[in-house]
């Protein structure tokens, strides 16, 4: 049985669930060594598991007698998804995980993983109408949906959850090496999908563009852009924490003429937003800088200081699934703090008449308007410039997202 496929998931798999590595970063190392035409089963395949891990840990509660060791457990959740969420016929999908096994080693886990899987056929899940339930159904863990539910209700909770977004990936022209006229001229077919800033493409239209000729984006982060330079256009721009450097490449892109410098703490990051930087062909200025420590270079200097703080990342994690089980509820809390440290020194950076923009990719509260809340207590001289700005997947059909724009008073 060629089971090359299903092999390659299960170690990138592990790589994610053992070695806490990136889902995006593991598959892609993992389709460079795979035939063309198994790359789409795999990213399906690997997604699959991934998206509906809590149901799965749900499942194989019921189904095993003792909980299986972490490897062996990824083996079950692989054939968890061929049995519930494809057309693979039931023996097969077992046949295929218990000799999956074999071939990783796992010799000995077979009997085990075969009960389980043929057990798991009876399981049902619960309803989705109380937090737990809810948390299976959605493949959640309880603490976000209890967290969302005291936040906005559970009828909100439920439907955030349960929302699936588009699959396709969304793009913008790189209008620093090609104009969108001429690009839509030249590629007809990305018209197909059309959104209010560029484009949503599958991996196949995409694989017949040119790479130099667009980036990208998600709706999400060029509504965030669009909504920082509302009605202003800043000569000089700071932003924060800028990897991967998206945002600063698209607001260079906007102002043209306008110095934008892009930050980041750690090196290996600083790297991913000059990569960015130079794919883009854009000419923002890269720095690495601490941004919950003062730096005097940057005192009263900037028209708009962009912070898109570090947070829970809830508004993004049916993208990035690894969010669902390495963060805790404890780090919400820990997350806001360092959120309001950063807008505080971000504060210094801004010119008398200047906007500070705070932003993150979550909905929790605690980390968007409490933040908001004590920062505009603890400085006088800022005032809220315009209502935040709010993405919800269930209601905006994008990534969930938070933005809020603060004023400086004139000095007198």
């Amino acid at each position: 049985m060629n089971l090359t496929s299903e092999k390659a998931v299960y170690e990138t798999l592990r790589s994610v669930y053992s070695d806490g590595a990136f889902s995006t970063q593991a598959l892609n190392r993992a389709l460079k060594n795979s035939a063309v035409n198994d790359k789409p089963y795999i990213t399906k395949l690997f997604y699959g598991v991934l998206d509906k891990s809590v149901q799965f840990d749900y499942i194989i509660a019921k189904a095993a007698a003792q909980p299986p060791q972490n490897a062996v457990a990824i083996l079950i959740k692989i054939g968890l998804y061929l049995l519930r969420y494809t057309a693979t016929p039931d023996y097969a999908a077992v046949s295929k995980t218990v000799e999956l096994a074999k071939q990783s080693g796992k010799t000995g886990a077979e009997g085990f993983i075969n009960a389980v899987l043929k057990k798991s056929k009876e399981i049902r899940l619960p309803k989705p109408d109380t937090a737990s339930g809810l948390a299976v159904v959605a493949s959640y863990p309880e603490w976000i949906v209890k967290r969302l539910a005291a936040d906005y209700g559970f009828a909100f909770a439920h439907d955030f959850l349960m929302c699936t977004l588009p699959t396709e990936t969304h793009i913008r022209v790189n209008r620093n090496r090609i104009g969108v006229a001429e690009f839509e001229e030249k590629y007809p077919f990305i018209l197909r999908t059309p959104s209010k800033y560029g484009y949503y493409a599958t991996n196949t239209q995409m694989n017949k563009l040119d790479k130099r000729e667009f980036i990208v984006q998600s709706f999400a982060s060029m509504d965030a852009v669009q909504y920082y330079l509302d009605g202003i256009a800043p000569k000089n721009i700071l932003d924060l924490c800028a990897a991967p450097g998206g945002k600063s490449v698209y607001l260079k892109e906007l102002l043209g003429e306008a110095e934008i410098v892009a930050c980041d703490i750690y090196a290996h990051r600083v790297e991913l937003i000059r990569k960015y930087v130079e794919d883009a062909a854009s000419s923002v200025t890269v720095v690495q800088n601490d941004a919950t420590v003062f730096n005097p270079d940057f005192a009263g200097k900037f028209d708009l200081v962009v912070c898109d703080a570090p947070c829970s990342g809830i508004g993004v994690a049916g993208k990035k699934p690894e969010i669902l089980w390495n963060r805790k509820e404890e780090d919400v809390a820990e997350l806001s703090a360092l959120q309001s440290k950063i807008l505080n020194v971000a504060a210094a950076y801004v010119k008398p008449g200047g906007r500070l923009c705070y932003s993150t990719c979550t909905v929790f509260k605690a980390e968007n308007d409490e933040v908001c809340e004590r920062f505009l207590k603890a400085h006088r001289e800022f005032s809220k410039t315009k209502d935040f700005l709010r993405l919800y997947p269930h209601i905006d059909n994008c990534d969930g997202f938070f933005a809020a724009s603060f004023t400086l008073g004139d000095k007198k």
